[in-house]
């Protein structure tokens, strides 16, 4: 295993993200994980809010420093991440846990989880930080924005317990077995490229084989058939004229 993870526990923190960079240019190793119990000022991606209250979900952020050479393929660690957090959350007990491309886990289409990405490619070495945000806590419990309310999900409206911990703070015991699976995972990408994880994303790819509408920056869109990712982790959208590979956007399914 490339790194063993080593996780630091915060109480509160504006967020993991601004702690966890911090500690990466001081120096810290590959596989430091910054967790909070809260955080004030949690974002996701295109900064948007993320909701940190205490105790009601994973809020963390991980030091990876893969090789400089692969420095145009740091986005991949977006899905990488994406399948280690699905896996956990399935291997908890949440079966039907699917990934969205290309930084969502979602439970009937409702988002469990999300995954914010960055890096420092000046640093030496460059590091990559993988922010991660699992809801546990049940969506009647929880006092959401009225945008959030058809969204939201929680580890608990889908299990009658949350998994037994033996007198462990059931968060962190769930982010320890998250990142024994982004170890794995992350060594498997180092070895052989996103190329060697395209089964396990087929396996939980939530848009497969359904219409979509990706929205790209500068106001264009496209609507087509998701047909997977490549071996660049970029999703494929079949449309009038064929197939086009897309690196980024926002995707919406296209309601039937």
């Amino acid at each position: 295993m490339t790194f063993t993870p080593r996780l630091k526990v915060f109480e509160t923190l504006p967020t993991t993200m601004l702690e966890a960079r911090a500690q990466a240019r001081a120096g810290e190793p590959e596989g430091t994980t910054i967790m909070a119990r809260a955080q004030t000022s949690g974002r996701g991606r295109l900064g948007r809010s993320w909701l940190s209250e205490p105790g009601t979900g994973i809020y963390a952020t991980v030091i990876l420093r893969p090789p400089a050479d692969r420095r145009e393929r740091f986005g991949e660690l977006s899905l990488v991440s994406g399948i280690a957090i699905c896996e956990t959350v399935r291997s908890i007990g949440v079966a039907n846990a699917k990934l969205k491309w290309p930084n969502d886990v979602l439970v009937d289409g409702r988002k469990i989880a999300g995954i914010l990405l960055e890096s420092d490619l000046a640093a030496e070495p460059p590091f990559v930080l993988v922010g991660i945000g699992v809801n546990f806590t049940k969506h009647a419990e929880r006092k959401l924005p009225d945008d959030l309310v058809p969204t939201y999900t929680g580890i608990a409206d889908h299990m009658s317990a949350l998994p037994a911990t033996e007198g462990r703070d059931p968060l962190a015991s769930t982010l320890h077995t998250m990142l024994h699976w982004l170890a794995k995972r992350y060594d498997q990408w180092l070895a052989g490229g996103f190329e060697a994880l395209l089964p396990a994303y087929a396996d939980l790819d939530a848009l497969k084989d359904t219409v979509v509408t990706i929205s790209i920056r500068g106001g264009e869109s496209f609507t087509g058939t998701a047909e997977g990712v490549n071996s660049q982790g970029e999703l494929l959208v079949r449309g009038p004229n064929g197939v086009i590979a897309h690196r980024a956007g926002e995707v919406e399914r296209v309601k039937e």
